[in-house]
């Protein structure tokens, strides 16, 4: 752009070319010879806008959820650890100058794995961020990818609705898993001062009562602005369109409100040679990212004609406005 020659950019240009320069070379050898790949990236946050860190961070997960490709990266950056898979993180340290390095993961559900979280927490730095005014409490990462992609469909029906990845004022937390982001959120909660909004999956039909009715009935009762939502469908998945699953996926499914759309999608990955086997976890990654960003305003509303979603986009923005105002 500007016509400003490549080697009078900044050095973050210049990683950013760089890095997908590699990544691709990489890819067309594996192409050629069908082998798996390993990245390894150090530190590829450095001297990247945030949003830049974001785009990297989305390019690495959608590459190891190919199922060709692994993905290594060192950080620092309290950014980037909170915005991958908790099961991914490893914590690398030393006890002295003549000791190999020791590494840790995060197992969940082991006894040790908040602790671990805090160690990680405390090793980036992590501290809360002043400008957040509400949270929006969702039951795991997936759901996290669904409102951060869902996004673009929705800004389609109403422009003004917030978008709940970019914008400062919000965080979306995951509160079903012990992800960092969670710990962090646990840890400082209280003293946030923060409006919570929950959405929660039904999981069921209309016939037998959800998981999480008991917590939405408690959160509503309370006489504050805290406000709790349960899906009218069986889960997020449900609300994604079959064109846009085709679209992403390559798989034709039937989508109805309770179906278990991942079962459905992993079954039928199993049935084609036009996309590759996946497993309900990797159908539901990639629903939830993929499928989520194919989603225009016109298969939305067929899909979700109650704009169910859309209610959900509204109330929070009402509620960020009305916290900054």
């Amino acid at each position: 752009d500007g016509n400003v020659p490549f080697n009078k950019r900044g050095s973050g240009t210049k990683r950013l070319v760089l890095l997908n320069f590699f990544r691709a070379e990489a890819e067309r050898r594996s192409e050629e010879d069908g082998r798996g790949i390993i990245y390894a990236f150090e530190e590829p946050e450095s001297s990247q806008h945030p949003e830049n860190q974001r785009l990297l961070l989305d390019s690495f997960k959608r590459l190891a959820d190919t199922g060709k490709a692994q993905v290594i990266l060192t950080t620092h950056s309290p950014l980037v650890a909170q915005n991958l898979p908790t099961e991914s993180l490893r914590l690398v340290r030393k006890d002295g100058p003549q000791v190999c390095p020791i590494i840790e993961e995060v197992i969940e559900n082991s006894a040790n794995a908040n602790e671990l979280l805090e160690k990680i927490a405390a090793e980036l730095g992590v501290m809360p961020d002043s400008r957040i005014s509400v949270l929006v409490m969702v039951e795991g990462p997936n759901d996290v990818n669904f409102f951060e992609n869902i996004y673009t469909a929705v800004v389609g029906l109403d422009p003004n609705v917030i978008d709940l990845a970019s914008s400062d004022n919000v965080a979306i937390v995951p509160v079903g898993g012990g992800d960092l982001k969670h710990w962090i959120s646990k840890r400082y909660l209280k003293g946030l001062g923060c409006v919570e909004y929950h959405i929660y999956d039904r999981d069921c039909d209309h016939d037998h009562v959800p998981a999480y009715q008991g917590q939405t009935d408690i959160v509503n009762g309370n006489a504050d602005l805290n406000t709790a939502r349960l899906t009218s469908k069986r889960e997020t998945e449900n609300y994604l369109h079959a064109a846009a699953i085709l679209e992403a996926l390559g798989v034709a499914v039937h989508v109805s409100d309770f179906a278990d759309i991942p079962l459905l999608v992993s079954d039928a990955s199993k049935q084609t040679d036009l996309a590759p086997d996946m497993g309900t976890g990797t159908a539901k990654r990639q629903l939830n990212t993929l499928a989520a960003s194919r989603m225009t305003a016109a298969l939305l509303r067929e899909v979700d004609p109650q704009d169910e979603v859309l209610g959900w986009f509204q109330e929070i923005s009402g509620l960020i406005q009305q916290q900054i105002n």
